[in-house]
């Protein structure tokens, strides 16, 4: 009967540890790479610089690596229906993630990475609104007053605000505080019992793993 494994790390460096799982370069071999972003990983990056409380550096994702039977490669389909499973299982639908599933040289290490931040995406966010009309010189481009002799009207009042790219500008930040589930003990166990018994094909499971 295969054994599973999995471990959990705390990433400080989320950009490059994506690199690492995606790029073939790196990689003895890589089986298949997924991604489920709404938001890039530098995006998190960014956010947690921004937002750093203190002199230590914030972990801007983490990593699952799970260890699989070898023989699941037979069944590639099986192997991403398994992989999609599992993601969203301890995951769920509405948190950007990514995986990758490696060989290792000698093709005895199946194994999966998935990179998962533990903020969610923000879906109730609120556009950032003018309050009054915004007046500049047509000259200078500086803000003036309405009745200043090159004014004209930049900004509605109602408008929604957009950056000099276009982007929409909003109230609040883009990801929901952190979810700390995933920095206790409890979530080991569950993550576990997601990997051995709910999401992993009966075939591979041992009948006396019991939680």
């Amino acid at each position: 009967m295969a054994n599973i494994y999995a471990r959990e790390t705390a990433l400080k460096n989320v950009v490059g540890r994506s690199d690492y799982i995606s790029n073939s370069s790196r990689q003895e071999e890589i089986v298949f790479h997924q991604k489920n972003m709404k938001n890039s990983w530098q995006d998190y990056a960014d956010f947690e610089k921004q937002n750093k409380k203190s002199v230590n550096q914030n972990i801007e994702a983490r990593e699952t690596v799970v260890a699989l039977p070898n023989d699941l490669y037979q069944d590639k389909q099986l192997l991403q229906k398994f992989c999609d499973r599992l993601a969203e299982k301890m995951y769920g639908k509405n948190r950007d993630y990514e995986y990758a599933v490696h060989w290792n040289s000698s093709r005895t290490n199946l194994h999966a990475h998935f990179i998962y931040s533990e903020r969610e995406r923000n879906l109730e966010r609120k556009p950032k609104i003018y309050k009054r009309d915004i007046w500049a010189d047509s000259k200078t481009g500086r803000t003036c007053k309405k009745d200043s002799p090159n004014a004209v009207l930049r900004c509605k009042k109602g408008e929604i605000q957009r950056d000099k790219d276009g982007n929409i500008k909003y109230e609040d930040s883009p990801f929901t505080p952190k979810d700390t589930k995933y920095k206790n003990k409890n979530w080991l166990t569950e993550r576990n019992k997601l990997v051995l018994l709910q999401s992993f094909p009966k075939e591979y499971r041992s009948p006396s793993l019991t939680f």
